[in-house]
């Protein structure tokens, strides 16, 4: 995906785009807002629409994807559609309402932190162990020689 800092070359992206929607369709979208965008995209857009590839194989920005959303939901939907997607974005947010509560629900969130602060004092109490330093035969002679040279 190619990064758009500006709208002038989402701008060039969407007319590309529109231009390969059927005529009833694009006639939906009032004139004025296709001359904005005319008026205020990039001349040297290097964005060419292949007809062969899907929609969402194609190289569009992310901001002419917004772009083409928008314009599909205010002008090209009927009434019903709006009305269903609307419910599904309504469900959809519940949904992940409803799971952020689950996560981050205050009565679990602390009881979770005791008992896994519990099963890691456990853990550490079972990993700790004495162990018997033996010195090596080359740092018993070195503090033999060193004890001889501090008399």
């Amino acid at each position: 995906m190619a990064r758009i800092d500006n709208y002038e070359e989402a701008y060039a992206e969407v007319i590309e785009v529109l231009n390969y929607i059927p005529m009833n369709e694009y006639k939906k979208i009032p004139k004025k807002y296709i001359v904005f965008m005319e008026e205020n995209c990039s001349e040297n857009s290097p964005f060419i629409y292949n007809i062969a590839l899907p929609f969402d194989k194609q190289n569009i920005s992310d901001t002419a994807k917004n772009i083409l959303g928008m314009i599909f939901r205010l002008f090209i939907i009927g009434q019903s559609k709006k009305r269903e997607l609307n419910n599904k974005e309504q469900d959809r947010k519940k949904q992940e309402e409803l799971e952020k509560y689950i996560k981050y629900n205050p009565d679990n969130l602390f009881k979770n932190k005791k008992e896994t602060t519990h099963v890691i004092e456990e853990k550490e109490k079972e990993e700790v162990a004495l162990v018997e330093y033996k010195e090596s035969i080359f740092k018993k002679i070195l503090n033999k020689i060193l004890s001889i040279f501090k008399r």
